[in-house]
């Protein structure tokens, strides 16, 4: 169950400034922390005993392909690592310091988890190439058999993550590796199949860059949004200009300033915002209702709004006017 607690501050009263902050903590990601934590525990588990395993028969069966992609998988297994850490350290208190506490730490994971892929996909391109010019011959019954396995493994462990794929970037990084490893998995094993009944060991590498266009695609996007949060953007589910129209809509607000919205970490967004009013007093009493509706509407788990009177100077010698 969601926890909330409401309160109002006014340690700057005398000055004629009023804080007031209301928030509650959307449940969403913390009921599924135990979860999320067995995923990653059993996906890093099973995706390092495959890739050991995967290279071993890839150098036996002569197969560039099941090498690359153990490489990769290898790589995703580093990346899935760091979601796990950042998953854990995002929970640790922050202590005096870091008030915020280690919530970003999900979003910096996400980002390395997109560079991550992206350098493999050049891996990939890599070998591909290499192989679609100078073709080897391939035991092709073992690669298949591998292929197969790795369907399995990575299409159990995305399915792990695909819950919390919709609200936690750093889940999402996650289930897109593991999706795009049991694509390369399938690929692999379709080509497998053909270069066992035609011998054209060339259309391996070709599968293997067709499955490198889908990988780039699905990453771009993580990667982007990661970086947008790093840089304190408005989260795309926001629109300023519907939280600017409903806050001049609470009683006696007469301007807006020093409005702004960000994510803290990947699940959870913020709100602060200076707000003029022509009653203090009134504005003050309606801000505890206009933040739950932040809360509800606009999925703003953290809202402050500070009330100042009309003649107050904070807009002209403290705060940044908003654009």
């Amino acid at each position: 169950m969601a926890e909330k607690h409401e309160h109002s501050h006014d340690e700057h009263e005398e000055a004629g400034h009023h804080h007031d902050h209301d928030h509650h903590h959307t449940p969403s990601l913390e009921s599924a922390t135990g979860d999320q934590k067995h995923a990653f525990a059993l996906g890093v588990g099973l995706n390092l005993a495959f890739c050991i395993a995967e290279a071993f028969i890839g150098f036996f069966s002569n197969s560039m392909a099941l090498l690359a992609d153990a490489g990769h998988n290898f790589c995703d297994v580093i990346g899935l690592a760091l979601a796990w850490v950042a998953l854990l350290v995002s929970a640790w208190s922050g202590g005096k310091r870091f008030t915020y506490g280690f919530k970003r730490s999900s979003t910096l994971a996400a980002f390395i988890n997109g560079v991550l892929l992206l350098l493999s996909c050049v891996w990939l391109v890599w070998e591909s190439l290499t192989r679609l010019f100078h073709p080897e011959p391939i035991r092709s019954l073992p690669l298949i058999i591998t292929a197969l396995v790795g369907i399995g493994v990575n299409g159990y462990t995305a399915w792990l993550f695909a819950k919390g794929s919709k609200d936690d970037i750093n889940v999402r990084g996650a289930f897109l590796h593991l999706a795009a490893d049991a694509a390369v998995s399938l690929g692999v094993a379709i080509s497998g199949v053909v270069i066992y009944y035609t011998h054209l060991e060339w259309i391996d590498s070709l599968v293997s860059l067709l499955i490198v266009g889908v990988i780039i695609k699905s990453t771009w996007s993580l990667l982007g949004e990661s970086l947008m949060q790093l840089f304190d953007a408005v989260p795309r589910h926001v629109k300023m200009e519907d939280v600017r129209a409903f806050l001049l809509k609470i009683p006696g607000v007469d301007k807006i300033h020093d409005l702004h919205i960000w994510n803290i970490g990947t699940n959870l967004t913020a709100l602060s915002a200076h707000v003029t009013s022509t009653d203090v007093l009134l504005t003050t009493q309606h801000i505890p209702k206009a933040s739950h509706t932040l809360q509800e509407t606009y999925k703003i788990a953290h809202p402050t709004i500070q009330v100042e009177p009309q003649d107050s100077d904070c807009g002209q010698t403290r705060c940044a006017p908003h654009p």
